[in-house]
């Protein structure tokens, strides 16, 4: 019994010390997270730091991060079209030529600025960056691009049914005057631009430039009147099949952008000449 009592003792002490060290080893393994500043990540064990860089949420892979991208801004058109070969019918216009205007008076194919618009967007873009800190990129994708050219005077483009071609401009077809004249072009767009954004301070510039490839899906003429009757023609009227633009965009990483292009050639096939440029605000660039 007493050698019982003894052993029971000893086993008892020997617990007790097994649960302390298991307790001072817990202490020593406990882990603290401490997230100090925008960039690094604490993690305390003991009395040893650790420190490491946090995850760029913005990665969605290896090597390249994808984002949509929406364009909201203004259009309008260099116009290098010879006249001379496009025949005009001025029936209610009293103009000398309807297409430069009479003194005073605006050409009679000017573009209302503030009312001629450009709408895009892209939800499936790329950036593939080609260094470690992805201040180099090549952006990529595929989007819709929306052109909306809103004319000054009632003039109607006359296509011909069979190519497509507009051989005639008409003036003045309308009895009542005119609140809206546009011609809309729907193009599927894939642009190829050179990204950097050089550091300044906290924060980051982007820079880019490059080209852009467009392919005519589909384009209309509408008309509204003031007396609240409207016309709209779905037709080809000459519109480009495709359209090869420059393009670009300036402006601070995650705070603001802002985005141009310029078609290198013609929107219209001949005998009209006009090459269109945009410029906006771009959200959600990358």
């Amino acid at each position: 019994m007493k050698h019982l009592i003894l052993t029971s003792i000893a086993l008892c002490f020997m617990l007790i010390q097994t649960k302390a060290q298991d307790n001072d080893d817990t202490k020593r393994r406990k882990i603290t997270i401490d997230l100090g500043g925008s960039d690094v990540v604490h993690v305390t064990q003991g009395d040893k730091v650790i420190v490491g860089k946090k995850k760029n949420k913005k990665r969605r892979g290896k090597g390249y991060s994808k984002s949509l991208v929406f364009d909201l801004g203004f259009a309008n058109v260099v116009d290098n079209t010879d006249y001379s070969k496009l025949k005009s019918i001025t029936n209610n216009l009293t103009v000398n030529d309807p297409y430069q205007g009479t003194p005073g008076q605006k050409s009679g194919m000017a573009l209302r600025g503030t009312k001629s618009s450009n709408v895009a967007i892209s939800p499936f873009m790329y950036s593939i960056h080609l260094d470690k800190r992805e201040s180099v990129n090549i952006i990529t994708g595929i989007g819709l691009n929306f052109y909306n050219l809103t004319y000054e005077n009632d003039l109607k483009l006359v296509a011909d049914s069979a190519t497509g071609s507009i051989p005639q401009v008409r003036f003045g077809d309308y009895k009542n005057d005119i609140k809206k004249n546009k011609i809309a072009f729907d193009y599927l767009t894939m642009p190829f631009m050179l990204q950097v954004k050089p550091k300044i301070g906290n924060r980051r510039l982007v820079l880019g430039a490059g080209v852009s490839a467009g392919y005519l899906l589909k384009s209309w003429h509408k008309v509204k009147l003031d007396d609240g009757n409207k016309y709209k023609t779905k037709q080809n009227f000459a519109a480009a099949k495709w359209l090869t633009s420059l393009t670009g965009e300036v402006g601070i990483d995650d705070r603001i952008r802002f985005y141009g292009n310029y078609s290198l050639n013609s929107i219209y096939e001949q005998p009209l000449n006009q090459n269109v440029y945009s410029f906006g605000i771009r959200f959600f660039g990358l």
